[in-house]
């Protein structure tokens, strides 16, 4: 009976993995450490590999998870080509929507208006902004909702109904991952509102993201996420 289960977990070992792309993975995994040093300044060696080491697991955990919940039909270059427009429309949609909110916020109290003028005060590089496009995606996207969606598929039988979950979970987690360092007002009614204003950015961001990466793919996902990001950096310095 031992050496039947042992044959069984062994087959499903082969089974899990024969369904990684090596070259896919080894490719991921390297976008991840080229992007890591343009995130901070300061960024060492140490932590260099440190963030390999993490990224590693994240990057096959990530794609594990996902080719057991969702596989994506092969395309020609003009399917390519056309979801790589449509990502870039979308990007540019999420990022102009992102803006058109903080200036409403911005006109509504001045509390707001300065805390996001001081959040802008140093805009980000366009290394930066393609590394925070990247990692981004591979964590919250690739790991993280994957992982979430295969954890649901153990007690959830329909397949929608399992992708909203993952959504959802992927999208929150993301959003309230932008709240760690950001400054707030002293008032605690008005930073309340601002930290919610925030989360519900962000989810709104998380949802678009996590729905194209499980429909169209990660490297859409990216391409969504750097222009939204890019428009920011156009635009932000002229409205604020």
């Amino acid at each position: 009976m031992a050496n039947v289960q042992e044959l069984t977990m062994q087959h499903r070992l082969v089974d899990w993995v024969s369904g990684l792309d090596p070259v896919t993975v080894g490719a991921t995994w390297v976008l991840f450490l080229f992007a890591l040093p343009f995130l901070e300044e300061g960024f060492g060696l140490e932590t260099l590999v440190v963030g390999g080491l993490i990224g590693l697991p994240l990057v096959v955990l990530g794609f594990l998870a996902v080719s057991r919940r969702r596989a994506i039909a092969d395309r020609d270059n003009a399917r390519r080509a056309t979801l790589t427009i449509m990502a870039l429309l979308t990007g540019i949609g999420l990022g102009a929507a992102n803006l058109a909110a903080n200036v409403g916020l911005a006109a509504a109290d001045e509390t707001i208006r300065a805390l996001l003028l001081e959040h802008f005060a140093e805009p980000l590089s366009w290394a930066r902004v393609a590394s925070v496009a990247v990692v981004e995606e591979i964590t919250s996207r690739l790991f993280l909702m994957s992982v979430v969606a295969w954890i649901a598929a153990r007690f959830l039988k329909n397949a929608r109904t399992i992708f909203l979950t993952a959504l959802i979970v992927s999208a929150f987690l993301f959003a309230v991952g932008h709240l760690p360092g950001r400054p707030m007002p002293p008032d605690s009614a008005f930073a309340a509102l601002y930290a919610s204003s925030v989360v519900l950015k962000s989810g709104v961001a998380g949802l678009v993201l996590g729905w194209v990466f499980w429909r169209w793919g990660l490297p859409y996902a990216m391409v969504c996420h750097f222009l939204a990001n890019g428009v920011h950096k156009v635009f932000e310095l002229m409205l604020f």
